[in-house]
């Protein structure tokens, strides 16, 4: 946490990404997870990952997304979809950002630029309802110090320039495309065969592990973190009987 800007510490993850690429010129795929995400199936690379997605879930062939800049996936299900994304109309552009899959591109240096830019904006830069309520997490929440004091403004800044930029959206794939048994863009709520594969699964209740198909690359385990720990645990010392 910054004490002079009040920026909170997940927007550290901008800057990482931008050093990592800089750093590492050859590597043409990036695949950025928070400390809660764990790959499902080790033979997944970010590579293999970003062409199954991006061959998957091309619903424009014109856009520029035919190579997304970047992938992000949709939250499952839950208060995100329901309480904010569904409420305020963002359709596909919902996105939990705790996985991120880039390509190195100059959409990539674009979409950097601008959501970094974004950490400063007003309050009026925000998604609003006719009943007079904000998007949560952005100069609404009472126990931020600052609007980007809180731990998603990033996640909500991504989204807003999503919607409000044609350019950071042309270059953005969202995941999976297809509707859920509810019929909502912003969350597909299952995992099975028509919204697979997908990037990340933050459904703790629906998780899928080595599997071959029916399948998100990542599980992201952000309401219950002692569980990834358990499964830290057993992958350092298993078991003597496995």
């Amino acid at each position: 946490y910054d004490e002079n800007t009040g920026l909170h510490p997940v927007w550290g993850r901008l800057p990482a990404t931008a050093l990592v690429m800089s750093d590492f010129p050859k590597a043409e795929t990036l695949l950025y997870m928070d400390t809660d995400a764990m790959l499902a199936n080790a033979d997944n690379t970010p590579t293999s990952m970003y062409e199954a997605l991006a061959r998957a879930h091309q619903t424009n062939v014109t856009l520029q997304t035919l190579k997304p800049s970047l992938i992000v996936n949709k939250p499952m299900k839950g208060w995100l979809c329901k309480k904010q994304c569904d409420k305020y109309g963002l359709g596909h552009g919902c996105f939990n950002s705790g996985v991120l899959l880039w390509r190195r591109s100059d959409g990539a240096r674009l979409i950097l630029r601008a959501w970094w830019e974004s950490r400063l904006d007003n309050t009026t830069q925000n998604f609003h309802h006719e009943t007079g309520e904000w998007f949560q997490g952005w100069g609404t929440d009472e126990h931020a110090k600052r609007n980007y004091g809180y731990k998603m403004s990033e996640q909500n800044r991504l989204m807003y320039i999503y919607h409000t930029n044609p350019a950071v959206q042309s270059r953005v794939l969202p995941v999976p495309k297809q509707l859920g048994p509810r019929k909502s863009a912003s969350c597909p709520e299952v995992v099975d065969a028509t919204t697979t594969p997908c990037l990340q699964n933050d459904d703790e209740h629906n998780r899928r592990w080595n599997r071959s198909n029916w399948n998100c690359f990542i599980n992201h385990h952000a309401n219950e973190k002692n569980i990834l720990y358990r499964y830290y645990d057993r992958i350092i010392n298993p078991p003597l009987w496995s």
